[in-house]
């Protein structure tokens, strides 16, 4: 959206989806979107940074293939001397949490 990948688009996320349409879910990344920032986008140099650009716009979790990484392992290299730490680690909570659900329904 004018040029900025969806999942990395504060406007997109925050400004539209949240407080225009007042969506109160989770925000998971299409498969392998936060990849593709860097590899076909080239929006963003690496994983720290799209976390941090993710995290910020307001995606809360990251589809992936565990064989190609993670972009959302870089959220504590992130966090260290970051001014938004708090805004990290909520989100790191929010995983945490949301896993720990998708867990229990897997298991029922």
């Amino acid at each position: 959206m004018r040029g900025v990948p969806a999942c990395a688009n504060k406007n997109l996320l925050r400004q539209i989806l949240r407080d225009q349409w007042n969506f109160t879910g989770y925000v998971v990344s299409d498969d392998d979107a936060l990849e593709f920032i860097i590899s076909h986008h080239h929006y963003l140099d690496d994983t720290a940074s799209v976390a941090a650009a993710a995290v910020k716009a307001g995606c809360n979790l990251e589809l992936t293939d565990m064989a190609k990484g993670l972009v959302f392992r870089s959220i504590p290299q992130v966090c260290l001397g970051c001014s938004h730490v708090v805004t990290y680690i909520f989100c790191a909570i929010q995983i945490l949490l949301l896993t720990y659900l998708l867990t229990l329904f897997i298991l029922l």
